[in-house]
């Protein structure tokens, strides 16, 4: 076999990397693609759905999170969250199986300990309400469960209406936005 030029080589080797920048490519999208499948398989064929989960950076091990950011958001509304509104917020997510370590676990912490963007919580919440829709849920529990990280920490040396009117807005905020049938049910019980 002929001893090929520096330039030959050069060529060879720069074709070669654009092999396994193909492949390599090809690879990462076939990776998203399964777990843009896993969700759609989640969300019963949803395929609009997990696209948009897809989109804001869930996979199927965050997805079960999902449904209790906004009781994050409860929890930051005065600007900190406080250790027992953490063990609130934790408590509810073991309550709906998301097991400590999880990926689910870890986002939630990470949210409970860095406040998300106004934008994201603004996405998240559009998309639990088209959520929501498209399984023909009422989520009397979830806004429940928002009440009681709101009642987690609050009032004067714990006496008194522990849910503050910043709590209180965002939560008939979230209700008015997921369950118009739950509404009366929540304000009664704020109140």
């Amino acid at each position: 076999m002929p001893e090929l030029s520096n330039e030959e080589r050069f060529f060879r080797e720069q074709e070669a990397q654009l092999r396994r920048k193909l492949l390599a490519e090809m690879e990462a999208k076939a990776a998203a693609a399964a777990k843009k499948e896993a969700l759609t398989r989640q969300l019963g064929g949803r395929e609009e759905l997990a696209q948009r989960l897809h989109d804001l950076g869930f996979d199927a091990d965050t997805a079960p999170a999902l449904h209790l950011l906004p009781l994050v958001a409860v929890a930051w509304i005065d600007g900190q969250v406080t250790l027992r509104e953490r063990e609130a917020v934790l408590q509810v997510a073991a309550a709906h199986g998301i097991q400590p370590g999880s990926k689910a676990a870890l986002l939630l912490t990470s949210m409970l300990e860095q406040r998300p963007s106004q934008t994201l919580a603004n996405e998240v919440f559009d998309l639990l309400h088209d959520l929501l829709a498209a399984k023909g849920l009422h989520p009397h529990s979830l806004v429940e469960a928002c009440l009681e990280v709101a009642n987690a920490s609050g009032g004067f040396l714990g006496l008194g209406n522990k849910v503050s009117p910043q709590e209180q807005k965002l939560i008939e905020s979230l209700n008015a936005t997921f369950s118009a049938a739950s509404r009366d049910r929540v304000v009664d019980r704020l109140h």
